[in-house]
């Protein structure tokens, strides 16, 4: 079995006799040797296949030693290839012409086999370690380019000696460029950025002179999106030419969760104790005091409700729960939802002052949906239309079957009321965890302000919409929302759709619909994971930039959710660095797109040629 070369040597000389000698040295010493008579044919040579070591006759006709070497110090291929020069000269002009022409060492002919092979395994242990550090300084390059965290490095006279992609996205600033410019003067590109940079120009500074100290500073970025950011200062202990490093990380969900929490602390205390001090109030009454049966009759039926009100609080918590951390369990089957209706309707019971009207044809065609959940939000939209009708306010449910380019067919619900309405700037915000209309006839109608968020999340998870509509406050409220028609297969559509602006969505829809490929939008990664829960697409689109999860931190559990052989296709605004594709590739990116003029063109046919290519049955 033959072994491998201890290094392979280009030598480069015209004169048969040397080269016979110098192959024949190195040979036996376990080199591969490669040979040339004139500099030009061995510098392509050497740019084809680049050797470990270059060995060059300074006399040579057509191009000299000198010329060789410098045409292979200009080469990036081969500018860090060491270069020994064979030379019988001696003058000292001679060599340090060679020395600035870009050679490593010198080699006087006739050639001592020792010397020769010294020089050489020196200038082979050189390359080594050159081509180690360089293969970990690109490892380096690659996980730094690859990190959420912004990171800066610098220097004792206060530049910048590195800066990593997510640190010049967070300054504002280009990378590569922030190189040798001054930290203060980046701290300048991102206090123009902050929302209020004022409190934090002397934190800076002081953190900027001491940063031994460790010390941090919170800010918030104002453009280009809102964003909170931690800035954390340490030394570089060790390293003489560089003073210290800046930690930029994004904070933006961690705070959100922190305001969550604190919310969900304060909802909790507040709308659990007001029914347990009912419960217990009640309990006491009744342990302690006689009362009649009447009496007795009204506070058990209080303790009733107030327990029924309890167990609602605790299943919106958990629902809640179940929802932050992607457990939320879907177990969808074609159905008619006239009966998930018409369970919703019986479950609530009809009240004389506020009829619920119900005008949903049993024609309309099924739907692929866990009933349960869909009952859920039913019931948590007619509660809602009831809890917010005045007395003698009719709610109607009613259904349709609608199409959408961006979507596909669909069945469209609406439940509608006559009530209190909604302001125009709080139609979105309704869905929002926590959150409720602040005005004076709401105050005393109860409620978490987690029924619509999870409605929402529900309805999304099936690949639907929901959504509100109101003409004003007073005018009543009608909430919609979409489920996909059930089709052969379990899943309605070729390629799933992971986007978030509904227009581009639509456009791409268009596109693919040339192919005969049929869609599915979900607007977020969490829709995504458990729309694929239900069923596999043949492929998938996927928007780097969404809102709650990027993309990039959805690919892992997606491409688990999926397996290998579903094409995913990613389109983004974003110019990717090599090292940030590469970590795409691994989790089953086929293309990556940047968007722009007929990018919806483009990804359509990559996902085509992609479904093609794996003999899936496609369409020509």
């Amino acid at each position: 079995m033959a072994t491998e070369p201890a290094g392979r040597v280009l030598v480069i000389d015209d004169n048969p006799e040397s080269v016979a000698l110098i192959r024949a040295q190195l040979r036996r010493s376990g080199y591969g040797v490669m040979t040339e008579a004139n500099g030009r044919v061995g510098i392509e040579a050497a740019l084809a296949d680049p050797p470990d070591v270059v060995l060059v006759d300074v006399m040579m006709p057509e191009m000299d030693g000198f010329e060789v070497c410098r045409r292979l110090r200009d080469h990036p291929v081969t500018h860090a290839v060491p270069i020994l020069v064979l030379t019988a000269l001696h003058a000292r002009t001679d060599k340090i012409r060679a020395l600035d022409a870009g050679a490593d060492d010198f080699l006087s002919k006739p050639v001592d086999r020792a010397e020769l092979l010294a020089r050489v395994g020196s200038l082979m242990r050189q390359k080594r370690t050159f081509d180690e550090l360089t293969q970990e300084r690109a490892t380096l390059s690659s996980i730094m380019s690859s990190i959420n965290d912004g990171v800066v490095v610098v220097d004792p006279s206060r530049s910048i000696r590195y800066c990593n992609g997510r640190a010049g996205e967070f300054l504002g600033i280009d990378p590569v460029g922030a190189i040798g410019l001054s930290i203060d003067a980046a701290y300048a590109h991102l206090a123009t950025r902050l929302a209020d940079a004022a409190p934090v120009n002397s934190a800076w500074e002081q953190a900027v002179a001491s940063p031994e100290e460790r010390p941090s500073l919170d800010v918030t970025l104002a453009q280009p999106t809102q964003r909170d950011l931690r800035i954390e200062f340490f030394p570089m202990v060790g390293a003489t030419d560089l003073a210290f490093g800046v930690l930029l990380r994004d904070m933006t969900k961690e705070r959100a969760a922190e305001r969550l929490k604190d919310e969900l602390v304060s909802v909790v205390s507040h709308e659990l104790r007001t029914p347990l001090a009912s419960l217990v109030g009640f309990a006491e009454l009744l342990l302690v005091r006689p009362f009649g049966e009447e009496e007795r009759r009204e506070f058990l039926n209080i303790m009733l409700e107030e327990g029924r009100r309890l167990t609602e609080l605790i299943n919106d918590f958990l629902d809640l729960q179940r929802m932050e951390s992607g457990r939320q369990a879907i177990a969808p089957v074609a159905t008619h939802l006239a009966s998930v209706i018409e369970r919703a309707v019986i479950s609530l019971g009809q009240e004389p002052e506020r009829p619920i009207a119900v005008d949903v044809p049993n024609s309309l065609p099924r739907v692929f949906i866990d009933g349960d959940r869909v009952q859920q939000v039913l019931t948590n939209l007619i509660s809602n239309a009831r809890k917010f009708s005045p007395a003698g306010g009719q709610i109607e449910i009613s259904g349709r079957v609608v199409e959408s380019a961006a979507a596909g067919p669909a069945v469209e619900i609406a439940v509608r009321d006559h009530g209190l309405g909604i302001p125009p700037e709080a139609l979105v915000r309704v869905f929002e965890k926590f959150y409720r209309v602040d005005s004076g006839d709401r105050r005393e109608i109860k409620g978490t302000g987690l029924g619509l968020a999870i409605s929402r999340q529900i309805i999304e998870a099936h690949g639907g919409r929901l959504w509100a509509e109101s003409d004003g406050l007073g005018k009543g409220a009608c909430f919609r929302f979409t489920l996909p028609l059930a089709v052969a297969g379990g899943f309605s559509g070729d390629v799933l759709l992971i986007e978030d602006d509904a227009s581009f969505a639509r456009l791409l829809s268009e596109e693919l619909a040339a192919f005969e490929l049929t869609t599915v939008r979900v607007p977020n990664a969490e829709a995504a994971l458990q729309r694929v829960a239900i069923n596999k697409p043949r492929a998938i689109v996927l928007d780097l930039m969404l809102p709650g999860q990027d993309g990039e931190l959805v690919l892992p559990d997606l491409h688990q959710a999926i397996g290998p052989t579903v094409p995913i296709v990613v389109v983004t605004v974003k110019d990717l660095l090599p090292a940030e594709r590469d970590a795409l590739e691994q989790y089953g990116v086929a293309t990556v797109l940047r968007k722009g003029p007929r990018v919806a063109v483009r990804a359509a046919r990559a996902v085509y040629e992609k479904l093609r290519d794996s003999s899936a049955p496609v369409a020509e």
